[in-house]
């Protein structure tokens, strides 16, 4: 997904949807659907015109301005401080992806870029659950799953490095999708048979080689055998 968005069509503090996506696992592979391979629910419920989504896997890319001061864990002495330094120098956007639950967790890759491609800032991140809080100053304190643009940050990205004088009203923003890699496990049957047989070769002082079987397989009178044929010296 590639999209823009503008930083002067934010409200201050209220989470924005910036684009729905509905992921459809492999292109032109049906049976890859997220709800066909159960890592979703299927969309119950949807008019017939929608019902090719029915096993698709929708998620929200969101978006948020607020400030520094949204990150301390105390909200009233925040609040505080935020009436007394909310200057735009301590405005920052907050990008996360929000999704339902899965049976696999879903990452994503996040870029923000300027028009020419020079600069940018890159985070890989797992999707927000859609039953957690959306707002920001409830998790930017204790989580990391999200893209933190900076005002300096933004304004770099809108300016482009070296044309300070045509700046752009936008952001450009690349989004990629990737599902946790799931572990295989394969029966034993189609592994190799051992290198090693059941019996040990060594070899004595005598540099002479004997086959003797393995320590729990033998008698004492194979014991006794393989030392006196040690002690014989080379043939």
């Amino acid at each position: 997904l590639r999209k823009t968005f503008n930083l002067n069509s934010l409200k201050y503090d209220k989470p924005q949807v910036l684009n729905i996506l509905l992921y459809a696992g492999t292109e032109g592979k049906p049976h890859t659907r997220p709800a066909r391979r159960y890592l979703s629910y299927p969309n119950c419920g949807l008019p017939h015109s929608f019902g090719r989504y029915e096993h698709h896997l929708m998620m929200n890319l969101m978006i948020c301005k607020t400030s520094w001061f949204s990150m301390l864990p105390d909200r009233i002495c925040g609040e505080k401080l935020e009436k007394m330094h909310g200057t735009p120098e301590n405005t920052i956007y907050v990008i996360w992806l929000m999704g339902p639950e899965t049976s696999s967790r879903m990452f994503y890759t996040l870029t923000a870029y300027d028009r020419y491609y020079i600069q940018s800032r890159s985070v890989i991140r797992k999707t927000r659950n859609f039953f957690l809080s959306q707002q920001p100053k409830d998790f930017l304190n204790h989580e990391n799953d999200y893209l933190m643009l900076r005002h300096e940050e933004a304004m770099d990205l809108m300016n482009g490095e070296g044309d300070e004088l045509n700046q752009t009203s936008y952001i450009k923003l690349e989004l990629f999708l990737h599902e946790e890699p799931k572990l295989v496990s394969f029966p034993t049957h189609l592994f190799p048979t051992p290198m090693m047989s059941d019996t040990i070769r060594i070899f004595p002082l005598s540099f002479k080689a004997i086959n003797v079987l393995p320590p729990k397989m033998m008698t004492k009178q194979n014991w006794k055998r393989a030392i006196r044929m040690s002690r014989k010296g080379p043939v």
